[in-house]
């Protein structure tokens, strides 16, 4: 599943080659109604997860945002005018016609959006009330949360005996981290996955959320994600500490690394017994 800093990316991207085009056509699966030709692209915006995509007006409305959410299987691409939709090797390319929820053309390209987890139809006026009633977090792609905001957020959304791992991922919390920079990020603090939160003090989770924003935030760019610096990728043994390598050494320690199906979403998640020592509840 994207986190939080592809979204972005994809967002940068789809800005800077839609905002200010017209749309000559296009599709969105759940409205077959609306009409996107003639609509141009006012700007494209990531929270968290969720891609929002916003299209000028037509007669009898003041505009439109379509929100995507990719979810495990979703992707967007880009084609030509003409081109078949596939992706994938040769001999054995995926036709993405059949499940395109989303189609933008454009007078150069054609954007398709395909297999998303959510795809809604938004009155631009309801966007941001789409984003409160998701109770969505402050996006830590975009800048830290603070510790009242943390702390107010834990007291009213999170279970009192919930483990780190599910903390990490609530996206009432704080929206963008997934399962990459959850485990990195209890990694880097040393942190069992399991730990229940209130074994944390408040300047200790504060900590640990500031290091998922500074994952986030460092995987802006271009390149594939990585927690580990350039001198420590020198050694050839790839670009993440701990997600993916179950059954593998750990690169600090060198003790074989546990791999499991932890926490209410019963998550791939990796951790180092050694670095990362279970504590009891208080």
């Amino acid at each position: 599943m994207p986190e939080g800093d592809t979204i972005h990316k994809l967002a940068a991207v789809l800005a800077e080659e839609l905002v200010g085009r017209e749309l000559r056509g296009g599709r969105v699966r759940p409205r077959p109604d609306v009409v996107l030709a003639g609509r141009s692209v006012g700007g494209v915006a990531a929270r968290g997860k969720h891609l929002f995509v916003e299209l000028g007006s037509r007669a009898g409305d003041d505009g439109l945002v379509v929100q995507s959410h990719l979810g495990m299987h979703g992707g967007w691409y880009r084609f030509r005018h003409g081109e078949r939709w596939t992706k994938g090797p040769v001999g054995a390319a995926r036709d993405l016609a059949p499940r395109a929820d989303l189609v933008l053309e454009t007078a150069e390209l054609v954007y398709v959006c395909h297999r998303p987890q959510e795809l809604a139809v938004l009155a631009a006026r309801d966007a941001e009330r789409f984003v409160a009633a998701r109770r969505l977090g402050p996006d830590l792609a975009a800048a830290p949360i603070a510790e009242e905001e943390l702390a107010r957020r834990l007291a009213a959304l999170v279970d009192r005996d919930a483990p780190l791992v599910d903390v990490l991922l609530d996206q009432r919390v704080a929206s963008g981290i997934g399962n990459v920079h959850a485990q990195e990020a209890l990694f880097a603090a040393r942190l069992h996955p399991l730990t229940p939160w209130l074994a944390l003090e408040l300047p200790e989770l504060a900590a640990l959320f500031g290091r998922a924003h500074a994952q986030l935030a460092a995987n802006l760019g271009p390149g594939p994600r990585r927690t580990r610096t350039p001198l420590e990728r020198t050694d050839g043994r790839g670009d993440l500490f701990v997600y993916g390598r179950a059954g593998e050494p750990c690169l600090v320690c060198g003790a074989v690394l546990v791999g499991a199906r932890l926490g209410r979403g019963s998550r791939p998640t990796t951790w180092c017994e050694c670095c990362q020592p279970r504590v009891a509840t208080p």
